[in-house]
């Protein structure tokens, strides 16, 4: 089960379809550079440091904190 919602409004197979190519070649077409994902990753931004905690206990107090609160 995903936490966040999809960037995208359709799904890889409806994509395929649509185009009238493989999901091979839809995969291809869907993936996101390396850069733009590693610019948005928290790994990158680095917010337990700006809480003055670690890593691991960002993570822990992230899974075990309501939905609503997460982005």
């Amino acid at each position: 089960m995903a936490r966040e919602r999809s960037r995208r409004p359709i799904s890889l197979a409806a994509l395929a379809e649509r185009l009238g190519v493989s999901l091979r070649q839809a995969r291809r077409l869907w993936a996101e550079p390396r850069a733009e994902y590693e610019g948005r990753s928290l790994a990158r931004l680095k917010p337990w440091q700006a809480e003055g905690i670690s890593r691991a206990t960002f993570y822990r107090r992230r899974t075990r904190a309501p939905r609503d609160e997460q982005k």
